[in-house]
This record gives structure tokens, C-alpha cells and sequence, in this order.
């Protein structure tokens, strides 16, 4: 009998060597035509061209050495059989990439409990959950007093700190230039007497005795934390009037400016339990601190305190714990970290490059446990 001629398609996909080549090249070439069009491409944050990109790659890494093994006489005969059987070969291969999934999860999982223990026995929590505090009675809390979330919850300009930003005639507290004759000191208290109901109403809210943002506190990315603009701008304020009180002899007016300025301190506490303690609220808590301490060694300086009133800022002094929540918010942000890391889809990290988004979850959860002790070193430090 004559011999059949060969179709096309068996002149182009017939052979190992043909059939891989192929797949090598058209895998390549199709990649770099991806490339050039996520490149140019306006929207970075779709990954389907990423997908395809990876797709193509992996056809690259499998076809490139089935052409080099195809090309060995000893070896031809066992890439004709995987061409034959592709379909069980195509199983196998994500049998394996499944299997190797599942390893690199549980050892993820395994690292990130041992490092639960470990750490439980120094006396640190990783568990973020004992870090969310639990509701307070409305009639209680700071932030469910009349503007109290919106003046100084979030971050950004608030209504509040739009209003107390100092008109470009008055120097603002901290900026190096200060007021210093009693008609700059007037000025300045009748301008800023009309923000009186302001610090009443924030004087009220300060008394009561808890202090809980509302927001969602599930993992550390979505934890409310409390607006520093806003916290700063009053605080600058009321450092003006009570300096400006100094300058006119009026100390008791002075200590009712500073008496507000050391009830700040109360929005940062997170009362009754303390958690959680951010290290932005840390921070400004210091800050508001040491503004407050500059505005009394200025009143010192000027003879402004008698001793009525030094009587009574030595005991607001003695209540000034700075160090207190910063050991606290060192406990804390290891935990929300983990959180976030744990439940955040690898999808996600983006800005940790595009492998991340199908890397195994069991890689962040070892990265959280060779991390995490590090940060916790910090809290250590404090007695």
C-alpha cells in the first residue's frame, strides 16, 4: 500500500521536536505581546493580563526543556509518550503543583502556631482579637458626645481644625514667633473666644469616663485612629489663649486652657480597657504632651503661676504617663499586622510584587512568623 501524505497539521505538531518548538516559540512570543500590552495598559490593578502573562510562562518553562529532552535520541522516545498521554500528564502536573499548594499552607499554618506559643510564654498576645475592645453605654463614651467622632476621628481636616487654623495676623504656638505685648494677647483671645462653644462642648465630653472610636475594628487596616490635625490645631489654640491669659495676668484663665489641653490626653487612652493603642495615638500623645510642658515652663518664666495653680498642674502632671501607651502600642501593632497579613488575599499584595498574588497563603503565614517575633523585641525594652 502507498503511504498516506502527512497532513499539515501533522508536519507542524507531529513530532517532540516539532510540537515543543512550537510551543516554546508561540509561549514567547505571546508573552512579550502581553507584556507590551500591560505595559501600555491604563489599568495596572487588572491581573487577567498578569494571568496570562504567568499562563504563557509556565507553558515556556514546561515546553523549553521537553525540547531540549526531545532533541536527545535516548530521550525522543519518552517526550513521544507524554505527547501521547498528555492528558494524563497535564494531571499529574497539577496534582503536583495542588499537593505543593497544600504543603506550603500547612506548613505556613504549623510556623505561624508555633510562633503563637512562643511568644504566649514571653507574655505576648499575637491574637488580634484580644485587642478589640468591647462596646461601651453610649452615655459613657467621648466619641458618642455631640461632634466628639466627627471632630476628631479619621484622618484629614475635620469642621474643627478648619475652623482653628490662625488667621495669617497671629503666629501660630510652635512656629518660633510668638505674641508678646498685651494688644497682640487681646487680639488673639477675642478671635479665638468665638470658638468657645467649642471647648465647651469638648470639655463636657471629656467627662466622660470612656473613651472608644467607633469603627471596625477586625483587622489593623480598618482600625479608627484618631485625627492628629485635629488634635493638633486645638491644641495650638488653647497654648495661645493660656499664654496669652500669662501676658494679661490672668492665671486662672491660663490653668483652664491647660486644664483642656491635659484632658487630650483622654481621647488617645482607648478607656476602659486601654486596647487598642495605636502608635499614631502614641505619638500624639507625646505631642500633645510636650506642647503642654513648653506652655508651663513658659508660664514659669513669666511669673504667670501662682501657687493655686501650681498645685494644680503639678497634679495633672503627675498623671502624664507617656511611656504607657507607647509600650502598649508596641503590644498592639505586631498583632493588627498579623491580622491584616493573615486575612488579606494574596491578590491583594500588589505592592509586593505580581509573584505574591499566586504565591501559596502558607508564605504570608511564614513570613508572620519570622517577622513578627522581631517587633515584639520593642516592647520588651520597657519595664
Amino acid at each position: 500500500m502507498e503511504e498516506q501524505p502527512k497532513s499539515f497539521w501533522w508536519k507542524i505538531w507531529g513530532s517532540p521536536r516539532r510540537t515543543f518548538a512550537w510551543l516554546t516559540a508561540l509561549s514567547l512570543l505571546g508573552w512579550f505581546i502581553v507584556g507590551f500590552i500591560d505595559a501600555h495598559s491604563r489599568h495596572h490593578e487588572d491581573s487577567r493580563l498578569f494571568c496570562i502573562m504567568f499562563l504563557l510562562a509556565a507553558v515556556f518553562v514546561l515546553a523549553l526543556p521537553g525540547l531540549v529532552l526531545s532533541l536527545i535520541p535516548r530521550t525522543r522516545r519518552g517526550m513521544s509518550w507524554v505527547l501521547r498521554r498528555w492528558f494524563f500528564s497535564a494531571a499529574i502536573l497539577v496534582t503536583i503543583v495542588a499537593l505543593f499548594y497544600a504543603e506550603e499552607d500547612w506548613r505556613g499554618q504549623r510556623a505561624l502556631a508555633r510562633c503563637r506559643r512562643e511568644l504566649q510564654a514571653r507574655g505576648f498576645e499575637l491574637n488580634w482579637d484580644k485587642f478589640i475592645p468591647p462596646p461601651v453605654p453610649d452615655d459613657q463614651n467621648v466619641f458618642k458626645a455631640p461632634k466628639m467622632q466627627e471632630w476628631f476621628v479619621g484622618r484629614g481636616t475635620s469642621e474643627l481644625s478648619g475652623l482653628l487654623r490662625s488667621p495669617t495676623n497671629f503666629p501660630v504656638w510652635g512656629s518660633g514667633k510668638t505674641i508678646d505685648t498685651e494688644t497682640d494677647a487681646r487680639a488673639y483671645l477675642e478671635w479665638s473666644d468665638h470658638f468657645q462653644p467649642q471647648f465647651d462642648l469638648i470639655s463636657d465630653a471629656l467627662k466622660r469616663p470612656d473613651s472608644r472610636m467607633e469603627g471596625n475594628y477586625s483587622q489593623g487596616l480598618t482600625v479608627p485612629i484618631p485625627n492628629f490635625v485635629a488634635i493638633r490645631e486645638l491644641a495650638r489654640t488653647l497654648a495661645q489663649r493660656a499664654h496669652c491669659h500669662g501676658i494679661l495676668h490672668e492665671p486662672d484663665k491660663a490653668l483652664e486652657d491647660m486644664t483642656l489641653i491635659h484632658g487630650l490626653s483622654h481621647l488617645l487612652d482607648a478607656q476602659p480597657t486601654g486596647k487598642p493603642v495605636t502608635l499614631v495615638a502614641a505619638m500624639i500623645n507625646v505631642a500633645v504632651s510636650g506642647l503642654y510642658v513648653e506652655v508651663i515652663g513658659k508660664g514659669i518664666q513669666m511669673h504667670t503661676w501662682q501657687d493655686a495653680q501650681l498645685l494644680d498642674l503639678e497634679k495633672q502632671l503627675s498623671e502624664v504617663h507617656l511611656m504607657t501607651p507607647v509600650a502598649a502600642a508596641f503590644k498592639s501593632e505586631p498583632a493588627a499586622d498579623a491580622r491584616t497579613m493573615e486575612t488579606i488575599s494574596t491578590k491583594d499584595f500588589a505592592s509586593m510584587g505580581n509573584l505574591m498574588r499566586i504565591a501559596p497563603h502558607g508564605w504570608i503565614l511564614q513570613n508572620i512568623a519570622n517577622e513578627t517575633p522581631f517587633f515584639f523585641r520593642m516592647a520588651e525594652a520597657f519595664d
